[in-house]
């Protein structure tokens, strides 16, 4: 006799979430070996286009200056 193993329904499961490639934040050149999670975990890189090197923590730097000039009238952000 067969036993019966029940296996998820596949409808029901989210679908993987795929790693982003890293974007450099001054010429938005794509770096496609390098992925968020790699940044996360401690990578770096340099930008094969315009020589900026750049690691999770520049990155979310940048990030935070493009939400601040963005709430301040009259003030642009040269990196968007």
């Amino acid at each position: 006799m067969m036993k019966h193993v029940a296996m998820p329904d596949s409808r029901s499961e989210a679908p993987p979430v795929l790693a982003s490639p890293a974007v450099c934040p001054l010429c938005h050149t794509v770096e496609p070996t390098l992925t968020d999670d790699s940044l996360r975990a401690g990578a770096e890189w340099t930008c094969t286009r315009c020589g900026q090197m750049w690691s999770a923590l520049r990155l979310a730097t940048v990030a935070s200056y493009v939400r601040y000039t963005d709430q301040e009238p009259g003030v642009r952000h040269p990196v968007s």
